[in-house]
């Protein structure tokens, strides 16, 4: 998916990402995922105009601490 998500980008931006070796499963449907990583980055690209860097960083977050984080707005 890093390729597809560098074109979005341009020569401009540079792509990072750093994937968390130990993710744990998600249940989703992988189109719908690809579709809203995409425009997460085309609207980074555009709040870019003179280039930068896209970072894209996965980590495992506990139900618990989701909640927790939905509540206050830090998750």
């Amino acid at each position: 998916m890093r390729a597809p998500l560098q074109e979005v980008l341009g020569p401009g931006v540079t792509l990072e990402v750093t994937l968390a070796p130990d993710l744990g499963l998600v249940h989703a449907d992988e189109s719908e995922v690809e579709q809203i990583v995409r425009i997460l980055v085309d609207n980074a690209r555009a709040s870019m105009p003179g280039g930068g860097r896209v970072r894209i960083t996965t980590c495992n977050v506990a139900k618990e601490a989701r909640a927790a984080g939905a509540a206050t707005g830090a998750v």
